[in-house]
């Protein structure tokens, strides 16, 4: 194995210890179905955080609304914090569940309350650790936020203009061609514009 394999080996060996890590301190955070993780923020939009550690002490330090600059920090998580901007639970939570079933997830995330009643904590199932599937999560859970409705047809016009640009790769998606091939982070950086037969190509 060439020094540079080895690197790379030694570099995600180390993201996956940290992220169980990370896990193991939040889940020793939840308590009758809330998590007490700190929270000392309070956002005016919908934005994304996860645990980290400063101070000392474990919790939400930093909340992205930006969600280019969220995945450049975070590319893979096993949990994400959501600030849904005083949205129902029960709303963010059947939508979610929504898009689990129609992927066919036997192994489903779950969402737990947070101190911020405005903020909730998503548990991932496995199938959204990885840098493409976390990306395009990122974008369905933004559009279902502001969504009046809990479910999601990637077959009709959808109401946002990053989901629609990048349509016929989530229908190939939600049809089972979840496996990515390509060497992108950005759900929407690979796939804008892009027509389903090429789409094809990166999703199998």
């Amino acid at each position: 194995m060439g020094s540079d394999s080895v690197k790379k080996f030694c570099r995600k060996r180390c993201r996956i210890i940290d992220k169980f890590m990370r896990l193991t301190k939040l889940l020793n955070t939840i308590e009758d179905g809330v998590c007490t993780a700190i929270i000392p923020y309070i956002c005016k939009n919908i934005c994304f955080g996860i645990l980290e550690k400063n101070k000392g002490m474990n919790a939400v330090w930093t909340w992205y609304s930006c969600r280019d600059v969220f995945h450049d920090d975070f590319p893979e998580s096993n949990h994400i914090f959501v600030y849904h901007k005083g949205q129902t639970l029960h709303k963010f939570k059947k939508f979610l569940a929504n898009i689990e079933h129609q992927l066919g997830l036997d192994d489903k995330s779950t969402v737990y309350k947070t101190v911020r009643k405005s903020a909730c904590l998503v548990v991932l199932s496995e199938f959204w650790h990885n840098h493409m599937n976390f990306s395009l999560l990122t974008l369905l859970l933004r559009f279902g936020i502001q969504s009046k409705k809990i479910d999601f047809d990637p077959n009709k016009k959808i109401k946002c203009q990053i989901l629609q640009e990048t349509q016929p790769a989530l229908q190939a998606f939600f049809q089972g061609n979840c496996e990515y091939n390509g060497n992108k982070s950005g759900w929407h950086e690979q796939f804008a514009g892009m027509d389903k037969a090429t789409a094809l190509k990166y999703l199998s």
